[in-house]
């Protein structure tokens, strides 16, 4: 998992960026349009630290809004599916979508 993006605003009517952005990850516009680039981006498991950052940077302010923008990986996966009487042992392959919020 990692992250792209996060920004404390004042409000939920704060405009995106208008608010204090206390991260922003690499990004790549390689398929189009703008993506983050999860090759260049942190990464972290569970339990271990994405990102850090001094606090005493930010701005002083009333911040009662985090925005984050999480990345996520898709994987082709092949699987067994066997549920008897019904099916044994069909080879299936799908996409997973790996995603957190």
């Amino acid at each position: 998992m990692s992250i792209h993006y996060i920004e404390l605003a004042a409000s939920a009517l704060t405009p995106l960026t208008d608010g204090a952005i206390v991260y922003k990850g690499a990004e790549t516009n390689l398929g189009g349009d703008d993506a983050d680039d999860f090759d260049q981006v942190p990464t972290a498991g569970h339990g271990e630290t994405i990102v850090s950052v001094d606090l005493s940077t930010l701005p002083p302010g009333t911040y009662k809004w985090v925005r984050a923008s999480l990345t996520y990986q898709r994987y082709e996966i092949d699987y067994r599916y066997n549920n008897p009487p019904y099916a044994e042992n069909v080879d299936l392959s799908g996409t997973s979508v790996v995603c957190w919020i």
